[in-house]
C-alpha cells in the first residue's frame, strides 16, 4: 500500500501526501541516536544495521544515503522486539518483511542464526532481486 502511494488493490487508503509525509524526514538536522532498552531484563539494546535509520519519519527510520547493501537513499524501515523487521525501498519499488517471532534480544548467549539475520537479510535481498516486482 505504501509502495502504491496509499492505494491498495485500486482502493485509496491514504492520500499520496500522507504517504509522502510519513516517509519524509521529520526531525530536521537531528540524527537518530543509538537506542537503549528501557527494560534490560526483557530486551537488550537493539542492533541497528550500519548506516540505516539516520533520520526519522512518521513511523519509520529513513536512510539518508544509499546503503552498501543495496537499499536506496530514502528507503524506510522498522523492527519489532520479537525479531520482526521490514524495509521499503520506494525508488526500487521493492519491500521485504522478516518475521521470526522470537525474543532473541533477551538472550545473553550469541544466537548466530538470528543475531545478525536482519543485517544479512538487508544485504542479500536487494542484491539478489534488485528492482523485481513481486
Amino acid at each position: 500500500m505504501l509502495l502504491g502511494g496509499g492505494a491498495l488493490d485500486g482502493k485509496r487508503v491514504l492520500s499520496p501526501r500522507t504517504v509522502q509525509q510519513m516517509s519524509k524526514n521529520q526531525i530536521g538536522d537531528l540524527s537518530v541516536v543509538e537506542l537503549h532498552s528501557l527494560i534490560p531484563q526483557l530486551a537488550r539494546d537493539p542492533v541497528r544495521v550500519p548506516g540505516s535509520g539516520v533520520k526519522f519519519g512518521l513511523g519509520f527510520g529513513i536512510n539518508s544515503k544509499p546503503l552498501p547493501a543495496g537499499r536506496s537513499s530514502g528507503s524506510i524501515a522498522w523492527a519489532g522486539i520479537n525479531n520482526t523487521f521490514f524495509w521499503i525501498d520506494p525508488s526500487r519499488k521493492t519491500c521485504a518483511v522478516l518475521m521470526m517471532q522470537t525474543v532473541h534480544l533477551q538472550m545473553t548467549a550469541p544466537m548466530p542464526s538470528s543475531n545478525n539475520l536482519n543485517a544479512q537479510f538487508t544485504q542479500i535481498f536487494p542484491k539478489r532481486w534488485p528492482g523485481d516486482a513481486w
